[in-house]
């Protein structure tokens, strides 16, 4: 009986449900591909692929998770984080606006819009400093 109570009052103090964040607004994604990221680390796991202009719910970051040039944020059901640069206040004009018939000819697949996401988080772009 004394084990019932103890494996009761267990499931009792633990809950699965994830706690609800509070939303903050949404932005544009403004690359041409990219990722929302498990951790607000460029090189961390993807949740999964964007393409230009999509929107995304800014969420309140959890306390243990905030970082300066990273946003929490919700893309359909996924919750992960984007880099500050990734993201603007209004939609941009996106190459698959630009030129749908070259875009659609491309015909990328999903495991082609990853590599070309991944490809598009570590691309720097401006001046280089190199002399």
């Amino acid at each position: 009986m004394k084990s019932v109570f103890i494996i009761l009052s267990f499931l009792v103090g633990y809950c699965p449900c994830e706690v609800q964040s509070k939303e903050l607004g949404v932005l544009y994604f403004n690359r041409t591909f990219g990722h929302v990221h498990v951790k607000p680390e460029n090189f961390s796991s993807s949740l999964t692929t964007l393409a230009c202009a999509h929107p995304i719910t800014v969420l309140e970051a959890p306390k243990e998770h905030i970082q300066n040039d990273w946003f929490f944020v919700k893309v359909g059901d996924v919750k992960g984080y984007i880099h500050h640069e990734f993201l603007s206040e209004r939609r941009v004009d996106c190459l698959q606006d630009r030129f749908p018939k070259f875009f659609n000819a491309l015909n990328l697949d999903l495991g082609e819009l990853y590599y070309w996401g991944r490809l598009f988080d570590h691309f720097a772009e401006g001046e280089s400093k190199a002399k």
